[in-house]
């Protein structure tokens, strides 16, 4: 089995951005996890951890210099509060309602076409719930895109 150290210098590979990427389990968010001492724990936060003598004071996030979820690289990680990490997200694009308009955002399910098409619908009587279900997600989503709370673009 080895000990964390070994299992973890097996599960990357360094590539030409400089980054360790982690060829482990991902989460679906992309970010790498192992089983260490019965937990699962993100391998960045194991990386920085083993790589920094100061370890991780309660409170911070380790945060991706290089934005890339599944790099290990000790020199693209760094410490920052919760704010910072979310004001780092926002500043690259990458939050909820960010910078990147709708099907440009990763997580994104509806397409520009398709929330014309919602609003259509919706104007010629159809119920937002059969919309819902039909596109295989919220209510409250459609809702806001009916609304313009969210796909303001469209």
């Amino acid at each position: 089995m080895g000990t964390v150290f070994e299992r973890f210098s097996t599960k990357y590979n360094k590539v030409a951005s400089g980054c360790w990427e982690w060829t482990g389990g991902l989460n679906p968010d992309g970010y790498g996890y192992m089983r260490v001492d019965g937990k699962m724990v993100g391998v960045h936060r194991l990386s920085y951890s083993m790589y920094n003598s100061e370890g991780i004071p309660s409170g911070l996030c380790v945060m991706h210099k290089c934005d890339n979820p599944s790099c290990v690289n000790p020199d693209h990680l760094s410490l920052g509060t919760h704010k910072d990490n979310m004001d780092d997200r926002g500043a690259k694009g990458r939050s909820s309602g960010g910078s990147l308009p709708g099907e440009q955002a990763h997580n994104s399910i509806l397409t520009d076409i398709g929330v014309r098409v919602i609003r259509r619908c919706v104007e010629y009587g159809m119920k937002q719930t059969v919309l819902a279900r039909m596109l295989g997600v919220k209510k409250a989503t459609i809702n806001d895109a009916i609304l313009r709370r969210t796909w303001r673009h469209v």
